[in-house]
């Protein structure tokens, strides 16, 4: 009994190690391009995801967004909430080679992570630019005292941590869809300055 429940032990941290290392892996041009197709097939249907998109947008307002699974969690969302939905991207997602939503979605994670990396890139010397000018407002405002003006500093670096720690994407991932970057705009919509899951 003692040996069988090892042996089961064992199989598990093994299948878990190989699970790891699957996903370690960079993402394909079959992956990349089955997303971008399904994410098109679902723009093209005559469906409309608005109630489903509304509901989602007010839930993150309400308990924010995890950057690393925005897709899997819009579509865990959508599940038990837009069944109607859920069964058309459970189709599109198997007609562009995924088995399931699942990992279509996991794919997804990894594609819009490593888009905003790039797109987050861009504009970095913006960001930085901005912060400087800031900093050096505070360090000249005579109305605020040391300690204010140390927390202060220190409220915006962690702001600028966390920002950069929000799109860490593994470099193979961004590396693999900078290819495809003008193909994800369009099917994502962040030309038109809009949010899609």
């Amino acid at each position: 009994m003692i040996k069988r429940h090892a042996s089961n032990t064992l199989l598990t941290i093994a299948l878990a190690l190989v699970s790891t290392l699957a996903f370690a892996g960079s993402l394909t041009d079959r992956q990349i391009t089955g997303y971008i197709a399904a994410m098109a097939e679902l723009e093209a249907s005559d469906h409309a995801f608005d109630e489903h998109d509304a509901a989602w947008e007010q839930h993150i307002e309400e308990q924010g967004l995890s950057f690393e699974t925005m897709v899997s969690d819009s579509l865990t969302f959508m599940k038990t909430r837009d069944p109607e939905s859920w069964s058309l991207v459970e189709r599109a997602s198997r007609d562009h080679g995924f088995s399931s939503v699942e990992e279509f979605a996991g794919v997804g994670d990894r594609i819009m992570l490593a888009y905003m990396n790039i797109e987050s890139a861009e504009y970095a010397p913006m960001m930085e630019a901005t912060m400087r000018e800031t900093l050096a407002e505070i360090e000249a405002n005579t109305f605020l005292s040391e300690e204010q003006k140390a927390d202060m500093r220190k409220m915006m670096q962690q702001s600028q941590s966390q920002m950069s720690a929000a799109f860490d994407a593994p470099k193979a991932d961004v590396e693999a869809i900078r290819p495809h970057l003008d193909a994800i705009r369009e099917v994502v919509g962040f030309e038109d300055e809009e949010d899609d899951w």
